[in-house]
């Protein structure tokens, strides 16, 4: 019964993994880490692209992503937690800008915009205190001095005075901590994003892949 335990705990092969680059490096590579170091005999190949992954034909097992709501119906979805969004700008385009109060404000400002963002010309909101609740989404057209296609790079535009940017908390904790980031609060709150773990349901799902997902789970806390 003990060799069949250990058996079941047992993972070898090799895990392919697809994530966007910014989730990559401030999320995902450390719970990969963790992951592995339960697992010594497993390897993992962690291909880091902002542009979708072609699940059926890449030999990807399965995709990280950070989005609203899965799109595609034909691949499987799985939540693993909460991604929270959050309005930030640095002191100095604060102090020369002004600071805004109200979702209306941000049309005169200067907004850093992630262009594969579902929301990327239209920053999407919601009332303060309406998370579970049924209401009116709110959104407001932006424009700006910069777009990318990398959370990182407006992260770095925002600390260099350029503007206004809506990124992941967890893309941002130590320019918070450092005061090189602001974090700006109006009358509604940015629509949270979630993160999932996609897959084709056309092929076998490797266990090691069902098992990173039930780590991931764990780890993220599915908020």
């Amino acid at each position: 019964l003990l060799d069949s335990v250990a058996e079941s705990d047992h993972l070898s092969g090799e895990l392919v993994i697809a994530c966007p680059v910014s989730l990559s490096m401030k999320v995902m590579a450390p719970l990969v880490f963790r992951f592995r170091a339960t697992h010594p005999e497993l390897s993992i190949r962690l291909q880091m692209s902002d542009q979708l992954t072609d699940l059926i034909g890449s030999g990807v097992d399965l995709a990280i992503r950070g989005i609203e709501a899965p799109e595609d119906s034909s691949l499987i979805a799985v939540r693993l937690g909460a991604l929270d969004r959050v309005l930030v700008a640095s002191p100095d385009y604060l102090a020369s800008a002004g600071i805004p109060s109200k979702v209306a404000d941000l049309r005169q400002h200067q907004c850093l915009i992630y262009s594969l963002s579902t929301d990327a010309k239209s920053w999407e909101f919601v009332p303060a205190g309406a998370a579970g609740k049924s209401h009116t989404p709110l959104s407001v057209a932006v424009s700006g001095p910069l777009v990318a296609d990398n959370s990182l790079v407006l992260v770095d535009a925002a600390v260099a005075g350029l503007g206004v940017a809506l990124v992941p908390r967890a893309y941002i904790r130590q320019e918070l901590a450092d005061d090189r980031l602001r974090e700006l609060e109006l009358d509604a709150l940015p629509a949270r994003r979630s993160i999932y773990a996609v897959y084709s349901d056309r092929h076998y799902l490797p266990r090691r892949a069902r098992l990173f997902i039930d780590f991931l789970r764990t780890s993220l806390g599915s908020g």
